[in-house]
């Protein structure tokens, strides 16, 4: 199912690696179908066909191609062809093709013998055979090889019903990373700590995979592969996932760790995709999503009491599960009493991992060693969920927005969860704040009275 290229058969796979890249350098500021041309000349075995395509388009993504304006050439092809449609209907039987051509080439003023050959270049420059290749990454033939290796891992998740990874102890801001990339491509996860209480706990995290869905999901497949691209950053982790195999959609079981996974891939701290070229990719950087940016935008024009930051904290519930807030939204009444409520935008892949991440939060989710703060969760309507199902309880809120998050609409849930969180506090207590605690220190137990206690002459007076 995945080909591992050792002793001769990786030294053939190098060579096929060296010879596209030295290839794609010659072909510098020439046409993508000319570059593709002179790949095809590069002499192979049949065998290892599919091998080398999979070289190509590797080498191919991390190229740079620059494609003429569309807008341009389509003004160029409307000049062009209205004006032969007049000289033909003027000029009849004795119209003269290359003649007009010339003569319009001149037109445009361009000269040379190749005027009109530039002239029909130009025609078509919007078509992406004609992009100009004007940067080739040099990659080195080992680490090529290599990321198609793993390549193999990621396509086969294509077929996959449901991915289990499985993390043995990893260091907190690798595991957030990690977390933060599936949230960066809206993957709706299941992640359960197997010891909560722990700095540094163990963790399953289960995906559903596309062939899960009604129906297969192309694009949620390619964000899948792209996120499990990102495990390396992991360390230590094994994946198991179900697949739906052949016409017969057989169920198979397929597995792998970071044990199979080739050497210059498992030590590198980012994605693979990025590895062979030296690049930082933006999921691994911290980048938001879009709504998440595009909110924070504009949450910062707007007069309002609740103030925004970037949550950067994992929450667990007291079963054991785990979520990754987007954003954090602090209010400090009038009366001193502050509210912090995680705010967490689900991606639109599956409706049960909404009910199942609301469940959970009713139980309350908390930084590690921390007290319990309400979760807001803002889910797409094409979810078709309902927001009554988070309750009345005051740990849990749900927003349901149609097409972007709307400011407005997103304030009345907070303070309607604000509302609903200050009333389960005990009346008891005077105006405190609740808050994310970064290292909170346990809270003194209150003395209280012994029932054997004597009761004092000042007692009495009193």
């Amino acid at each position: 199912m995945v080909q591992r290229f050792r002793g001769d058969d990786r030294a053939r796979a190098e060579e096929y690696a060296r010879a596209i890249v030295d290839t794609l350098a010659e072909c510098m500021y020439q046409s993508r179908e000319e570059a593709t041309a002179a790949l095809a000349e590069i002499p192979r075995e049949t065998r290892d066909q599919k091998l080398f395509d999979g070289l190509v388009k590797l080498v191919f993504d991390r190229c740079t191609f620059e494609g003429g304006s569309h807008e341009q050439a389509e003004s160029w092809r409307a000049r062009l062809f209205l004006a032969a449609a007049e000289a033909r209907r003027m000029q009849g039987a004795s119209f003269d093709r290359a003649a007009f051509l010339a003569t319009h080439a001149a037109d445009e003023k361009l000269d040379g013998e190749d005027a009109i050959e530039h002239l029909l270049g130009r025609l078509w420059s919007d078509l992406p055979g004609r992009d100009r290749l004007v940067h080739v990454a040099r990659i080195l033939p080992e680490v090529l090889v290599d990321a198609y290796v793993f390549a193999q891992y990621q396509a086969v998740l294509l077929r996959a019903r449901e991915l289990r990874i499985r993390v043995e102890k990893p260091r907190p801001e690798d595991l957030r990373k990690f977390l933060r990339t599936l949230k960066f491509h809206r993957l709706l996860f299941r992640a359960e700590a197997e010891d909560a209480a722990g700095s540094s706990p163990g963790l399953q995290i289960t995906l559903d995979g596309p062939l899960s869905l009604f129906s297969a999901n192309t694009k949620y497949g390619l964000a899948l592969a792209i996120a499990a691209g990102h495990l390396p950053l992991l360390g230590s982790f094994v994946a198991e996932a179900d697949l739906l195999w052949g016409k017969e959609r057989r169920v198979i079981a397929f597995s792998f760790g970071s044990e199979d996974l080739p050497p210059r891939v498992a030590a590198t701290p980012q994605s693979p995709e990025d590895a062979a070229t030296g690049r930082q990719d933006s999921t691994v950087s911290g980048e938001e999503p879009d709504e998440i940016t595009r909110l924070q935008a504009a949450w910062t024009t707007r007069s309002s009491a609740w103030a925004v930051t970037t949550a950067d904290e994992i929450l667990v519930a007291p079963g054991g599960e785990v979520v990754v807030p987007d954003l954090y939204f602090h209010r400090r009444g009038a009366d001193g009493v502050g509210v912090t409520i995680a705010l967490e935008v689900l991606g639109f892949w599956s409706r049960d991992a909404v009910f199942r991440r609301i469940e959970a939060a009713t139980r309350g989710f908390a930084p590690q060693r921390g007290a319990p703060i309400p979760v807001l969760f803002c889910a797409s309507e094409r979810l078709r969920v309902s927001e009554t199902v988070a309750g009345e309880e005051g740990l849990v809120g749900l927003y349901v927005f149609k097409g972007a998050l709307r400011p407005s609409a997103l304030e009345t849930h907070l303070d309607d969860l604000a509302r609903r969180w200050q009333a389960r506090l005990p009346e008891a207590t005077g105006p405190t704040e609740v808050r994310v605690p970064r290292d909170p220190s346990p809270p003194k137990p209150t003395p209280k009275k012994s029932r054997k206690q004597k009761v004092t002459s000042k007692d009495r007076s009193a």
